[in-house]
């Protein structure tokens, strides 16, 4: 399950993201399945020095530690996303059409 792209777009977001992901994981275990979390995607976003812009704020951290505190498996696809990206760097600018 992964979730924030979204959800940090409403206001009072985080509090709400740790709440419903944290039910999600209860519900999912209750019912005898394995949640497994999966933190964001990084975004393709570099500033003018070509450092990758952090554009998703504390949610991959708030989706690390909750699968910490619920004891479910984690897949850092964040942690990997930036890595790939970063080996890539910024592509060419974006055209448009004519």
């Amino acid at each position: 399950m992964q979730f924030a792209h979204n959800d940090q777009k409403v206001a009072n977001g985080m509090p709400r993201y740790i709440e419903i992901m944290t039910d999600f994981v209860n519900q999912v275990k209750a019912k005898g399945a394995t949640p497994i979390i999966v933190t964001a995607q990084n975004r393709d976003s570099f500033d003018a020095d070509g450092h990758i812009n952090d554009t998703l704020g504390g949610y991959p951290q708030a989706s690390r530690k909750i699968a910490a505190d619920t004891g479910v498996a984690l897949i850092d696809l964040n942690d990997m996303s930036k890595n790939h990206v970063r080996s890539h760097g910024r592509g060419p600018a974006p055209t448009t059409p004519s």
